[in-house]
């Protein structure tokens, strides 16, 4: 019961109403490493699936827009889902995880222990991920869902009235808290016919393990894809010698930054100044990024690098259906039966929120990010939103006859 201390603390509200949380809580479960050909399987169904979310997400933003996204984070919280999805729809969403061959228990497995190996780091370097499965007041999860999570990703489970305005803030206080901070609001409202949230949270700060020097960091000009320079905070490295390489092909330069004792490094990739990144992004994929780094080799290099923060949040719908996941967001196909006992086949999945958080600095690296699905039950319920010219009828009902009758073509004039 040390899960949510502080929220299950009763909320005071005006008007006699109850508390919000309390049902019941199930605390987790600690989730052992797997071996070696499991975490480097996992890994590469996970690189696969980041490569073609990211190259999903670039394509719908203007070259000049910053990217940033958790495959691991957004991987870790579809395959949560999976464990309650059945038929053509767990087929779907097994072929989008790039695991169609394994079953369920080696998904939840392989999945669930590289998340436990890759907390196991050294004191300059920290990963920590955290999963969560908040449920609405009138929906009961499955015994072997719930386990599924609980057993392979350590998911703490807790029930929430989704009904009551203060509901977002629980979910996007326990990712803020998760995060230290960095992800915060990654859920606005909850839908009167939401039922489920699955949530994960992911952590990392590292400390360069060749620290840029603050005196060494000046203003410099930055080129933007369009031509346009704007001015940036630049670092400069003294002499490295780390992994370099260069590809003559596709026109681009790697190097490779270690943190701590060196188990997590950044891999900077810089196109040449006659090539365009996105291009460049477009062709990688997991086997030619695993290519890629295989063939670096440790040599002295002269780093310059912007200071920078990046956030950015997604709607990750659009992205997960072009992969082949469309069948889970269809009210009417798809098949979460494995999520509840009872008239399970009228659930299906809404939004897919992701936000994510990075800040590189002289020192290092703080990262975090946090992915949420959003599973409603039955039919869609139509949103409309005024934002464009519209029509307006004040009338009286029993007679029909109207008393104005407009069209909206400005509201602000």
């Amino acid at each position: 019961m040390h899960l949510f201390k502080k929220l299950l603390k009763p909320l005071v509200i005006f008007a006699g109403l109850v508390t919000v949380l309390t049902v019941w809580v199930v605390s987790a479960k600690v989730v052992e490493p797997n071996s070696t050909a499991d975490r480097k399987q996992a890994a590469e169904a996970d690189n696969a699936f980041g490569f073609r979310l990211f190259n999903e997400l670039i394509q719908k933003e203007k070259p000049v827009t910053n990217v940033v996204v958790s495959p691991l984070s957004a991987a870790t919280v579809v395959t949560m889902t999976a464990g309650g999805a059945a038929g053509e729809t767990r087929d779907a969403v097994m072929k989008v995880l790039g695991v169609e061959e394994m079953n369920m228990e080696q998904v939840g497995r392989t999945a669930g222990g590289l998340l436990s190996f890759l907390e196991s780091t050294d004191d300059a370097a920290v990963f920590k991920s955290f999963q969560s499965v908040w449920v609405g007041r009138n929906f009961k999860p499955s015994a072997s869902f719930r386990d599924f999570n609980r057993n392979h990703f350590g998911a703490e489970v807790a029930a929430l009235d989704f009904s009551d305005p203060a509901a977002p803030k629980y979910i996007n206080d326990w990712v803020t808290k998760k995060t230290e901070g960095l992800v915060k609001d990654i859920l606005d409202i909850v839908p009167p016919d939401a039922v489920l949230y699955l949530v994960n949270a992911v952590y990392f700060k590292g400390v360069w393990t060749y620290p840029f020097k603050a005196d060494g960091t000046t203003e410099a000009p930055f080129i933007l894809s369009n031509g346009d320079t704007v001015t940036c905070t630049m670092m400069s490295s003294p002499m490295l010698k780390v992994p370099y390489f260069y590809e003559e092909k596709l026109g681009f330069f790697a190097v490779e930054l270690p943190y701590g004792d060196g188990r997590f490094a950044m891999t900077v990739v810089l196109p040449d100044k006659n090539r365009d990144l996105t291009e460049i992004i477009t062709a990688l994929n997991a086997e030619k990024w695993r290519d890629l780094t295989a063939r670096m080799n440790i040599d002295n290099v002269l780093l310059k690098l912007p200071k920078f923060k990046l956030e950015s949040g997604s709607l990750l719908n659009d992205a997960l259906k072009n992969m082949g996941m469309g069948i889970a967001f269809d009210a009417g196909r798809a098949d979460f039966s494995g999520m509840q006992d009872n008239n399970a086949r009228s659930l299906w999945i809404s939004r897919v929120l992701h936000k994510a958080v990075i800040e590189i600095d002289e020192a290092g690296t703080e990262a975090g990010a946090g992915t949420a699905v959003e599973i409603k039950k039955g039919p869609p319920v139509p949103q409309l939103t005024a934002d464009r010219p519209f029509l307006f009828a004040v009338r009286e009902i029993s007679s029909g006859t109207i008393l104005f009758l407009a069209r909206v073509a400005d509201p602000t004039k």
